[in-house]
């Protein structure tokens, strides 16, 4: 059920003005050198709420490099090379050079997969197998790209397009590499698809990336990092010349937005484990391609405007007057149940936490309201289970302001 209403225009209209102005040493640095209301407790079955976004806005913060490399974990490109692409019309199906942008209370407005045009022919084979099965991971890990192409165009929907098409077709990925991109213009399309593997039904693709536990689709960004991450790519170059307000606003925004969601520290560093190789980093939450891969990308000015970027996220979350923010869950086997551990959400919506809601089931997106604990608990032990037995399980943190969104849905057998 739907628990949103609109998001705040005046703070995302004033978002561009202030990442302006708390971004000018950032960019003069870098130019020198390297540098979601209220549901009743009785409620019985769920289903997940997708919140609404969060304006962002700006401070400024330090950042130290990465701390290593490793190999990658997926077939991106590690060579380099000329390529030539048609970013006057894009490859195939042309749409409009003004795209229909999806505006949505859930999130920031994103311009879909139809919206930009993309021919989802590309993603299967001439079999018509699916090249690229969509697998998802719990989000860890937000990473900056440039797509080191143009920084004008007459039509950034073109330029979308002949990068889905070089990854998808021409690198043989059978998608586009990154799960969202943003245009000058301050636009964000939609990347990766997250749909039903095997579908070629647009309507069915999740403008979050996400699946039914809200879990993160695995893209092609990062090496190495591709598994519980997301990646972001600005179009165009910043090594040398800064992303335009617009594009940097919409970046934060969809970072705040995230963040709320899945409960990341935007000004936190932390360790990153990727779930399938089990390789690890020590970086920030929000961090930059070159952070994981010995790589110029995302550029020296827009790497350098990071700390910035970081901290109008932050600010956003701590001027967010809403329901709070997503706790983030654990769970684990024990004798007797399971045993489930939460952390507090990163924004609280300026209230007390008055309780949390602990829901279970027995499959992904069908938990019912299994207890509720007081705000000062980050801890419930699950004993009405039977042994062996997995349970999925999510937690909402409430305050006066409503129930805020579930965690990520985490799951467990019963001891």
């Amino acid at each position: 059920m739907m628990r949103l209403s609109g998001h705040r225009p005046a703070l995302r209209a004033a978002l561009a003005l202030a990442v302006v102005a708390a971004l000018a040493l950032a960019v003069v640095a870098a130019l020198a050198g390297p540098a979601h209301g209220a549901v009743s407790a009785a409620t019985q079955t769920r289903t997940r709420t997708v919140p609404r976004t969060l304006a962002a806005t700006a401070s400024l913060g330090a950042l130290s490099g990465p701390s290593r490399v490793v190999r990658p974990d997926f077939p991106v490109a590690g060579d380099v090379r000329v390529v030539a692409l048609n970013t006057t019309d894009g490859p195939g199906r042309p749409v409009a050079a003004a795209p229909e942008v999806t505006a949505s209370t859930a999130g920031p407005a994103i311009v879909t997969r139809a919206g930009w045009g993309a021919d989802e022919s590309y993603r299967f084979d001439a079999g018509g197998h699916e090249i690229w099965h969509p697998t998802f991971f719990h989000l860890q890990k937000m990473i900056v790209h440039h797509t080191d192409g143009s920084n004008s165009s007459t039509n950034w929907a073109a330029d979308v397009r002949a990068i889905y098409y070089y990854h998808a077709v021409t690198r043989g990925y059978g998608d586009i590499a990154y799960n969202y991109l943003i245009d000058p213009l301050g636009r964000l399309y939609k990347g990766r698809w997250s749909g039903p593997a095997g579908s070629r039904n647009q309507s069915l693709d999740t403008p979050t990336a996400e699946d039914a536990r809200a879990w993160s689709v695995k893209a092609a960004h990062a090496y190495g990092a591709n598994s519980g991450t997301i990646g972001v790519a600005l179009l165009g170059t910043f090594s040398a010349v800064s992303p335009t307000a617009a594009a940097r606003a919409e970046l934060a925004a969809l970072f705040a937005w995230k963040s709320w969601r899945h409960g990341i520290d935007p000004t936190a560093w932390s360790t990153y484990t990727n779930p399938e190789s089990g390789d690890q980093w020590f970086t920030a939450n929000i961090g930059g391609h070159r952070d994981y891969v010995a790589t110029d990308c995302p550029g020296d000015v827009l790497y350098g405007q990071l700390p910035a970027i970081r901290g109008a996220v932050a600010a956003a979350l701590e001027d967010w007057s809403g329901p709070p923010g997503a706790p983030m869950l654990s769970a684990r086997r024990a004798t007797g149940g399971v045993r489930l551990a939460w952390t507090a959400p990163v924004a609280d919506g300026g209230n007390p936490i008055t309780e949390y809601r602990v829901y279970r089931g027995t499959s992904t997106g069908q938990e019912s309201l299994l207890a509720t604990v007081s705000g000062a608990t980050l801890t419930h032990f699950d004993t009405a289970t039977e042994r062996f037995h997995r349970y999925v399980y999510e937690v909402a943190a409430v305050t006066v302001a409503g129930e805020g969104p579930p965690s990520e849905e985490v799951s467990a057998r019963a001891g």
